[in-house]
């Protein structure tokens, strides 16, 4: 039973360091122009905004 607990929390916890990796590094957008870098916008249904 530990093992299977440890398991869960070990994905809830590599999901979640994930995505915070994948929105902070690496969903990054540069402008060619003057070098802004910024990430796109989350909606609250979790999809990217079209705007």
């Amino acid at each position: 039973m530990g093992g299977l607990a440890g398991t869960a929390i070990g994905c809830e916890v590599g999901t979640s360091v994930g995505k915070t990796i994948d929105a902070r590094m690496l969903d990054n957008f540069k402008c060619l122009e003057c070098r802004h870098v910024f990430a796109r916008q989350e909606s609250s249904f979790g999809h990217a905004d079209s705007d």
